[in-house]
């Protein structure tokens, strides 16, 4: 009971300006939210960093704001649209942050807000800032409430990967070979299937155990990767030929 009171203080002051003596700044919205380093830095290691070496790398004051901290741009996957891909307005993802880091790091104050549709957004966040307990969390939630499933069990898989949380890779992946036949049948899914890494996508059709309905099905879609493939190093050659022409 102390605990949760205690909480609840904390997140009192994640609501004014009472104290604070750092200012975070979301580009993408251009807004500028107070807060305090003690707090932020008990939830991230990466902030704890920042603060660590001010005297090095003092924060400025920008707009009347003190010790403002800009944090990097969290790209945004929609996951119902793998095709859908923009810089994501953060702010909703870092008020879910916020509210975890000052409510002395309870997760089950923000887990009714994680749904399918923002838990990687959140998980890219945490990792950005290396918050390595709320990423533990999230991986847990994720599998306990079954918010990872046979019908997007791929665009998961290429969400998770670059965020190196080997737990939810080695599920995802358990859940496309078992699922393989119906993964193909959702155009999302597959198109997943085609953006993964060449190491993860090569592991998984030698796998032993992947559920196929026809051959065809997988020399299609090994077919349809290499082209995938060839059109990404030609993306990359028009880039860099640009880029010397500039």
């Amino acid at each position: 009971m102390e605990s949760i009171n205690a909480s609840k203080g904390l997140l009192n002051f994640s609501k004014n300006n009472f104290l604070s003596d750092c200012t975070v700044f979301l580009k993408s919205s251009n807004n500028y939210i107070p807060c305090h380093k003690v707090i932020l830095a008990s939830a991230s290691k990466y902030l704890k960093s920042i603060f660590e070496n001010e005297k090095e790398f003092p924060l400025k004051t920008v707009n009347n704001y003190n010790g403002v901290i800009e944090l990097p741009e969290v790209l945004d996957v929609n996951p119902n649209n793998s095709n859908s891909v923009n810089y994501d307005n953060i702010e909703r993802t870092f008020e879910l942050f916020l509210k975890y880091a000052y409510s002395n790091q309870r997760f089950e104050l923000i887990e009714s807000n994680i749904t399918f549709e923002n838990v990687f957004k959140v998980l890219r966040l945490s990792s950005l800032l290396e918050s390595e307990e709320l990423n533990e969390y999230l991986a847990n939630h994720i599998s306990k409430n079954k918010l990872l499933n046979e019908k997007n069990c791929c665009i998961s898989l290429k969400e998770t990967f670059p965020l190196k949380n080997q737990h939810l890779i080695e599920k995802c992946i358990e859940l496309i070979k078992e699922n393989f036949g119906n993964s193909l049948l959702s155009s999302t899914e597959r198109d997943s299937l085609l953006c993964l890494p060449f190491e993860i996508f090569k592991r998984i059709m030698e796998s032993d155990d992947l559920v196929v309905n026809t051959e065809i099905d997988c020399c299609s879609l090994i077919l349809d990767y290499i082209k995938k493939r060839i059109l990404i190093k030609d993306e990359i050659k028009v880039t860099n030929k640009d880029k010397v022409t500039n």
